[in-house]
């Protein structure tokens, strides 16, 4: 027989006088970083590797839930290795893939990706693995780029106020 209740969940007791509720679990965003803003932080460009970085770490540090679309990793490889050398491409990826969540598309993804008509198809393709991963937003520096799409962007400035005002990043208040 269940316990009786008074305005807890079923099953569960009614809070004692007095007692200290616990604050409720916060969930953090779910976020899919653009490739630019990975760019960004492991080829130091300025003046948007600090941003880059900062959200990068909190992803590493649990303040936000971080994804990068499957398709991105290669890209990425291609331009460090370009730009710098392939032992530094392998290392942004073996770290890229120790923070972030690699979301794969299939067919369906690159079907719906295709129906966007977006200008730049990797851009679609990007929205695509963000509705995959169920992201908040799409951490980018090309926000126009993504104007009309299911989900919203925001540059990485505003992300970062966003979660210091939220207390998701302690010490950024």
């Amino acid at each position: 027989m269940p316990r009786k209740t008074s305005g807890g969940k079923k099953g569960q007791a009614a809070p004692r006088p007095g007692a200290v509720r616990e604050a409720p679990v916060r969930s953090p965003l779910r976020v899919l970083f653009d490739t630019n803003v990975i760019l960004d932080a492991v080829l130091d460009r300025r003046p948007w590797a600090t941003e880059a970085r900062k959200l990068l770490d909190g992803a590493a540090g649990g303040a936000v839930e971080g994804f990068v679309a499957g398709h991105a990793i290669t890209a990425i490889h291609h331009v460090v290795e370009r730009e710098v050398s392939m032992v530094a491409a392998a290392t942004a990826v073996a770290d890229i893939l120790t923070v972030l969540e690699v979301v794969a598309l299939g067919h369906a993804g690159f079907e719906r990706a295709l129906s966007m008509r977006l200008a730049d198809f990797e851009d679609s393709l990007q929205v695509s693995a963000a509705l995959v991963a169920g992201a908040d937003y799409i951490v980018t520096r090309n926000a126009a780029d993504f104007r009309g799409t299911p989900v919203p962007t925001r540059p990485p400035g505003a992300l970062l106020a966003t979660l210091a005002a939220s207390g998701y990043l302690p010490g950024e208040r």
